[in-house]
Parts: C-alpha cells; sequence; structure tokens
C-alpha cells in the first residue's frame, strides 16, 4: 500500500511537473543530459524516505535537478581535470601508442600493470570509465574513501612512471590482500556459488 501511495505521489508529480522541470534543465545541458536528469530528479522522489510527510513544490524539484546537474559537471570537470593532466605527464607514451598503435602502447600498458589490482581497477573506473566513487566502491565491494584513495595513489605512480619513464615488470606487480585471496582460492569459491 506504501508503494502504491509513494508511486501515485512521483507520478502525480511528474505528470504536473514534467515540464517545467525538464525547460530549466534544458537551460543548462543538452537534450540527453536533460532527459537523463529529469528522469534521476523524479527517481530520487521515489527514494525520498519521507515522501509522504513532505509537501512539495516545483521549487523543491528544480532544486534536486540543480544538485544532480551540479555533480554531473563537477564530475566532469574532474575527470577532464584527470584526463588532462595524465595526458601532460604522459606525452612520451601517448606518442608511442600513435607512433606504434599495433604495439599497445607499451609503457602505458607496463605501468598500469605494476599498480595494484585495486589501484588500476580504481583508475579505470574512475578515469576511464567515469563512474562515481559510489558505484565504483559499489562494484569492487569496498568503501567509497578505499576507492579514492587507491585512484589517488594509483594516478601518483602512473605520475611518477611518466616523469621518469620507468616501467615495472608485470612480476614486481604488488596485489592487495583481498584480491590475493580471492585469487588463490577464487575458482573454487566460484565454483560453490555456482
Amino acid at each position: 500500500m506504501v508503494a502504491t501511495t509513494r508511486s501515485s505521489i512521483v507520478r502525480d508529480l511528474f505528470e504536473q511537473y514534467f515540464e517545467r522541470v525538464y525547460r530549466f534543465i534544458r537551460r543548462s545541458a543538452d537534450e540527453a543530459t536533460a532527459d537523463e536528469i529529469v528522469q534521476d530528479v523524479f527517481l530520487k522522489l521515489l527514494q525520498h524516505p519521507n515522501l509522504e510527510s513532505k509537501t512539495l513544490t516545483v521549487s523543491y524539484l528544480f532544486k534536486i535537478a540543480d544538485n544532480l546537474l551540479k555533480r554531473r559537471f563537477q564530475r566532469a570537470r574532474r575527470a577532464n581535470e584527470i584526463h588532462q593532466d595524465l595526458a601532460g605527464t604522459s606525452a612520451k607514451w601517448a606518442m608511442n601508442a600513435l607512433n606504434h598503435p599495433d604495439e599497445d602502447a607499451p609503457g602505458v600498458t607496463a605501468a598500469l600493470g605494476s599498480l595494484k589490482d585495486g589501484e588500476r581497477d580504481a583508475v579505470r573506473m574512475i578515469v576511464c570509465e567515469e563512474l562515481s566513487y559510489e558505484a565504483a566502491a559499489l562494484s569492487l565491494g569496498v568503501r567509497v574513501t578505499t576507492v579514492n584513495n587507491w585512484k589517488h595513489r594509483g594516478l601518483e605512480r602512473l605520475r611518477e612512471r611518466a616523469a621518469d619513464g620507468t616501467t615495472l615488470p608485470q612480476s614486481d606487480r604488488r596485489r592487495t590482500p583481498g584480491r590475493e585471496a580471492a585469487e588463490l582460492g577464487g575458482d573454487r569459491d566460484r565454483d560453490a556459488a555456482a
């Protein structure tokens, strides 16, 4: 009964305010982004713990949309800064990748391979795939602060490798304790779960 009430409240708000919220978002974002954010606004409402007791106005919906837009732009700006920083410090690797595309940029591959598993996964998810820290933490089964630390250390190691032009051989790669245990008995655990 509560779910029906919640969904009917959100449905009524959607029917009443969708166009206004969409136009509000479109002033700052393209169509695809506006579509995503307007959906997220009403999804956030559906997830709100005190939805039934709140008196909601269009200004409240605008504030949710504004916060979602700000987060999206901050995440994009942060990813762009990281990409630019890495691009500036790894120009040798980029040139090697352009000049020898069939070699798959061995310097970059070796440098990424020299990272701990958690660091490599965090860099890949946060920087390359542009996932949120929360999504990466959920995927890796760790806390958000752990993902942030892994990403920071991974980027620092990549910068160091780019600055001095060295890479570590695959055998020197360090492993995170959780990954080692999973790899030692991983197949057995996966088979038991299946």
